[in-house]
């Protein structure tokens, strides 16, 4: 069953700062920046009462450094999940897509997704563009919110926790157009991700 998508709640700043707090004690140095994504980041929007991180690294090969430390901070290493998926029309160059990911533990009072990301590749900035997007714009905003409403009713029955299945496969094409405009917005804005 699908983690149910729920109105925008104002306490997820709140958390997302908790858990950037123990994370940056964790990380020190090697993370580069910690930001709040994903649609709990959108004020405004539905979202999985799920909490998106991510955290931006010099090199993936310094998360095997502090992993032990990102473990002992109450997250779990998932390392089958191992890069994201990129845009239809974007190439599927790997080194461009990979990242390291945690969650917290099974049980945990609030759940977190840790996506660990390389400065600089397109997943890192995909991101923040989307999340910038979404925030910049209430129209897309608005739809967006409607659209995983309706479709957490019509299929979240059909779904795996966590949302894998069909809510995250159709989903994934209504990600890609927001995307694609937000692209054409980051052009006209000359956008730089945003704190």
């Amino acid at each position: 069953m699908l983690i149910p998508v729920i109105p925008y709640q104002s306490r997820w700043a709140d958390d997302f700062r908790r858990f950037a707090d123990a994370l940056g004690e964790a990380l020190g140095s090697a993370a580069l920046r910690i930001d709040h994504i994903g649609s709990t980041s959108v004020e405004g929007l539905a979202a999985k009462p799920i909490i998106d991180i991510q955290v931006t690294v010099e090199s993936l090969t310094v998360v095997s450094e502090v992993s032990s430390r990102t473990v002992a901070a109450g997250f779990v290493r998932r390392e089958e999940i191992d890069r994201d998926r990129p845009p239809p029309w974007e190439v599927n160059a790997p080194e461009e897509w990979r990242k390291a990911y945690f969650r917290t533990v099974d049980g945990a009072p609030i759940r977190a997704h840790v996506h660990c990301r390389q400065q600089g590749r397109r997943n890192q900035r995909y991101a923040l563009l989307f999340r910038d997007y979404l925030r910049a714009s209430a129209r897309a905003r608005a739809a967006y919110g409607a659209f995983k409403l309706k479709l957490a009713e019509a299929v979240g029955h059909l779904s795996e926790p966590g949302g894998t299945g069909p809510y995250l496969d159709l989903k994934d094409s209504m990600t890609d157009l927001i995307a694609d405009a937000a692209e054409t917005w980051a052009a006209s804005q000359r956008w730089t991700p945003s704190l």
